[in-house]
C-alpha cells in the first residue's frame, strides 16, 4: 500500500484529487479533514474523497465523519485493534491504566490552544 507519512503529504494528495472549486473546507475544517486521513493510504484517502464528490460534488466538512468511518472500518480490517472516537469515554477502553493516567493529566497538551502555543516557536 501507498502509504502517506506527512500532514504534507496529506494535504497535497487532497489537493491534486479535489479541484479547488469543489474543496468548500478551510482553515480548522480544512486541518481536521487532513489529521482525520492520517493513517489511511493514499488508496483509502482516493476512495473516501470520490465518494464525497460523487455523492455531492463538492468535499466539505460533512465528509470528515467519513473519513473517520473509513478508518474505523480500516481498523476493524486488521482484527487487532479497535477504533474509539474523540468523544468516547477512557472507560469504555479497557486495560492500558498507565496510558490512560498519562493522557488524562497531559490531556491540555492535546488542545488546539496548545498547538498554536507551539507554532509561535521557532525550533
Amino acid at each position: 500500500m501507498d502509504w502517506l507519512s506527512s500532514v504534507g503529504e496529506i494535504d497535497n494528495l487532497i489537493q491534486q484529487l479535489v479541484v479547488p472549486d469543489k474543496l468548500n473546507v478551510s482553515g480548522l475544517a480544512r486541518e481536521q479533514l487532513v489529521k482525520a486521513c492520517q493513517g489511511l493510504s493514499r488508496t483509502r484517502i482516493s476512495r473516501v474523497l470520490a465518494k464525497a464528490l460523487a455523492a455531492k460534488q463538492q468535499v466539505n466538512e460533512s465528509d470528515i465523519d467519513g473519513v473517520l468511518e473509513e478508518k474505523k472500518q480500516a481498523i476493524r480490517q486488521t482484527g487487532i485493534l479497535e477504533f474509539f472516537t474523540p468523544q468516547e469515554s477512557l472507560k469504555r477502553v479497557g486495560g492500558l491504566d498507565q496510558l490512560k493516567q498519562w493522557v488524562l493529566m497531559r490531556q491540555d497538551a492535546f488542545t488546539e490552544e496548545a498547538r498554536r502555543y507551539v507554532r509561535h516557536f521557532k525550533w
